[in-house]
């Protein structure tokens, strides 16, 4: 069955946002006799270094330490699969994980290893009146923070999530920190037949969030080899919000590893500043090397009223 749900959601990522890779050029890769392939290939792509390796067995020792604690039931324990295939990532809060000493001690581990300041942070803000959407999410070092105000006189819900995995290949991996220069997360890799996707996301995308004061951003990068073919980039947030610097730095690296001319580069650049503050109208740009597609909806009763979908499509021409 975890294959088989695996599989739908490989489907929908590879055909469901492409304009021109459609799901029929894609059936051979995603028919159920291909999942063990799909599975292996992507496991072989990904791959977990020395540093965070011991980080996941301090992790895991924890078990030992707290399994006969009367305040914590054994499920409750974090316990990560260093050989998993594609579920190397780690989402823990103050609430299911009820032993203080325990959540306590992951956050140490954490903070010295992978996100340091992390354990800082989470004093400062476990009791801290958080004002506008009485929410606050953090990137720090390499975890997301998701903090939720509980109200007067309750501590406040904290949830910390990090994913263990690295893109093995040297390439793709310098790629990913040439775009993201670590503002965005890795979030999976899907190596087909025809072409590879280098799946990444920003803070509110890896650690989900569903007010209308975010904005979440996908890219979905198709490589063949070492050229990048096509950039999908899927965003949905509030209508006339504000696109956060991070977010406009990530897309302007992007620029710079295309095939652009500086002209172009601006042009782009400045659509895509925009996209949130002005109606928008769907666009389809023509440029010497690529074509481009900006398409914009507003949300239903379903994703939200008031919430902007964006689909901003580049493709090699």
């Amino acid at each position: 069955m975890r294959k088989l749900l695996y599989v739908l959601g490989l489907s929908l990522i590879l055909t469901g946002c492409s304009s021109s890779y459609t799901s029929s050029e894609y059936k051979d890769i995603i028919v159920p006799e291909k999942v063990d392939y799909i599975l292996d290939s992507n496991n072989k792509a990904m791959y977990i270094d020395d540093d965070l390796k011991e980080v996941i067995f301090e992790i895991n020792n924890l078990r030992e330490k707290y399994k006969d604690s009367n305040d914590e039931n054994e499920s409750n324990l974090l316990y990560i699969d260093i050989y998993a295939n594609h579920d190397l990532t780690i989402n823990f809060d103050n609430e299911s994980i009820n032993n203080k000493e325990y959540f306590n001690d992951v956050v140490g581990i954490l903070d010295k290893s992978v996100a340091k300041g992390l354990k800082d942070y989470i004093e400062e803000v476990k009791d801290k009146e958080i004002e506008d959407n009485k929410i606050a999410l953090r990137k720090i070092g390499m975890v997301a923070v998701y903090a939720e105000d509980r109200g007067e006189n309750k501590e406040n819900f904290i949830s910390v999530k990090f994913n263990f995995a690295s893109l093995k290949d040297k390439y793709y991996s310098d790629l990913l920190n040439k775009v993201s220069k670590d503002k965005y997360f890795l979030n999976n890799i899907i190596m087909g037949e025809k072409l590879n996707m280098i799946d990444f996301v920003n803070l509110n995308n890896f650690h989900p969030i569903y007010e209308y004061g975010y904005f979440s951003i996908r890219y979905n990068m198709y490589l063949k080899d070492k050229d990048i073919e096509k950039v999908n980039i899927l965003m949905q947030g509030k209508d006339g919000l504000k696109l956060e610097q991070d977010d406009i730095d990530v897309f302007a690296n992007l620029l710079d590893t295309l095939e652009l001319k500086e002209k172009e580069k601006d042009l782009l650049l400045n659509d895509y500043k925009e996209i949130l503050q002005t109606k928008t109208k769907n666009k389809n740009i023509s440029l010497d090397n690529y074509k481009v597609l900006i398409n914009t909806t507003k949300g239903n009763n379903y994703s939200g009223e008031g919430r902007k979908l964006v689909y901003f499509s580049i493709e090699k021409s």
